[in-house]
């Protein structure tokens, strides 16, 4: 079972930078073996997703998806991944959540229940 689910909305970025963000993903220490990452390629460009589904269909714990639809706002990608998740944590990865690896570890690592304020 994954210690945490990570849902990641991806529009059209270039892919060697998301390949080295999945790099960072890759190394966190509690070990990428307990993530479940979750890819949802959202109003993409039709060559994103099949470069996704090669460059990551590896890896067993990701799961890359595409999302086709009028709603222009980062909502609908997340919410369509959280179907997926079967984690007991859920982060939806931005360029601004490297921290909430920092701050979940704890929780999950010892089974507490995280005390978040945004």
């Amino acid at each position: 079972m994954y210690k945490v689910s990570v849902v990641t909305p991806f529009h059209n970025v270039e892919l060697g930078i998301f390949e080295n963000a999945y790099q960072s993903m890759k190394s966190q220490t509690i070990g990428f073996e307990n993530i479940q990452g979750i890819v949802i390629a959202h109003n993409c460009e039709p060559h994103y997703l099949p470069a996704l589904q090669e460059m990551l269909g590896k890896h067993d714990n990701v799961i890359v998806r595409g999302l086709d639809n009028d709603i222009h706002t980062p909502s609908s990608p997340r919410n369509y991944g959280m179907q997926f998740a079967t984690a007991p944590y859920l982060v939806f990865w931005t360029q601004t959540t490297v921290t909430l690896f920092i701050v979940l570890k704890k929780p999950i690592t010892t089974s507490e229940k995280p005390s978040l304020t945004c």
